[in-house]
């Protein structure tokens, strides 16, 4: 068992508490209006979504508010996905790095995961591949920033390593897989939430 999974197992329990408590729930909800406003309304009742690292679900009533009937939770943590609340949800236990489903999405949402791969354009390829071609996908990450750096340190303590990002670089990752920002909101300068579609 990795680092990774072994700390997101061990949170799962309590994670979608402490997101609703303290500072981090006042950061969560920065974070959570800025999504907000960049995921599409449900085009239609079969639009199809792949929350990608979804956790213990935390984003899965946002998803719901937009109209969104058919959710598929992919997470590296099997615990995390047992605390899923939602019952309507398919979850699949899976890397978000090697994640095959033979089938096309509408929305692709990735919020809070490119930062634990150790290789993130692995993410952007499983998105890019299984993305419909007039599909959107949203994404949420950390950027090389003073805020940034403090999240950084504290993972770092957990004994877990991430990767902060600049705009820029994240925008030529998405470009070597034809995707294009066509919406993007800084929250802070401690993260960024983009929307992108095929170019």
């Amino acid at each position: 068992m990795s680092r990774l999974v072994e700390y997101f197992d061990n949170e799962s329990k309590n994670y979608l508490n402490k997101s609703r408590s303290g500072l981090w729930k006042k950061l969560r909800n920065i974070e959570r209006n800025s999504l907000a406003r960049l995921i599409p309304v449900s085009p239609n009742s079969e639009a199809q979504v792949l929350d990608l690292g979804s956790g213990s679900g935390f984003y899965i009533d946002l998803l719901r508010k937009k109209g969104y009937n058919n959710i598929t939770c992919v997470d590296v943590s099997h615990k995390m996905l047992q605390h899923i609340q939602d019952t309507q949800c398919i979850k699949i236990h899976a890397a978000a790095e090697s994640f095959k489903s033979g089938r096309k999405y509408d929305l692709i949402f990735c919020a809070g995961v490119l930062e634990f791969s150790s290789q993130p354009e692995l993410i952007l390829k499983t998105i890019s591949s299984q993305l419909k071609p007039n599909g959107c996908v949203v994404l949420l990450f950390p950027l090389n920033s003073f805020w940034g750096k403090l999240y950084q340190k504290f993972h770092r303590k957990n004994g877990l390593s991430i990767k902060l990002f600049t705009e820029n670089e994240l925008q030529n990752q998405l470009k070597n897989f034809h995707l294009k920002t066509t919406t993007k909101k800084n929250n802070y300068n401690f993260s960024l939430a983009i929307s992108a579609k095929f170019e």
